[in-house]
């Protein structure tokens, strides 16, 4: 240890003195970093995929899970009361997230020329200036809530294929859905 030592303090006193510090501070920040990986700050990474849209991310997700759960929830209990269901298990994916459709307003501008037509379009949305509430926002003109992707029963009576077709016909009409995304089975 004591020859490193020396050996260290030799190449300090020569003329690479500018290098080995460069050399040592990199080998410091290497370490720094490597050594933040394994330490807490309080930093927690937001539940929504990677946003950092904190609380309100965290919000969002369990709304939409909320209403997932819901849904599946009341699809357990209208199959249920079907005769011959038996007990009934349900597995549903949701499309997308709910989506709000603003208002806007379109402006269409055309150029011709002999060479060519060009024709632009601006969107532009058409925006609300509350003054009790002094906040402005979009004109919402709805509120399109999530698609239903697909729906997997299991049930007591899904070997059975006149309720199989009984059950993708309620689902079909009740979520507006294809019967290829119904999928049932005991």
């Amino acid at each position: 240890m004591d020859g490193l030592m020396l050996k260290i303090k030799n190449k300090l006193n020569s003329k690479d003195k500018k290098i080995i510090l460069l050399v040592i501070a990199s080998c410091a920040a290497m370490l720094v970093i490597l050594l933040s990986e394994f330490m807490d700050f309080g930093n927690k990474p937001a539940e929504n995929g990677g946003n950092s849209g904190g609380e309100e991310a965290v919000n969002y997700n369990t709304e939409f899970k909320d209403y997932q759960s819901e849904l599946e929830k009341k699809i357990v209990d209208l199959i249920s009361s079907v005769n011959g269901a038996g007990n009934v298990k349900v597995l549903l994916t949701i499309e997308c997230f709910e989506e709000y459709v603003y208002a806007k307003d379109s402006e269409k501008s055309e150029n011709i020329s002999p060479e060519s037509r060009i024709i632009e379009e601006n969107d532009t949305y058409i925006v609300i200036d509350n003054d009790k509430l002094s906040a402005k926002g979009g004109m919402l003109l709805k509120i399109v809530t999530p698609r239903v992707r697909g729906v997997g029963i299991v049930c007591d009576g899904g070997d059975s294929p006149l309720l199989r077709k009984e059950i993708t016909d309620i689902l079909c009409a009740a979520l507006s859905i294809g019967a290829s995304q119904v999928h049932i089975t005991k």
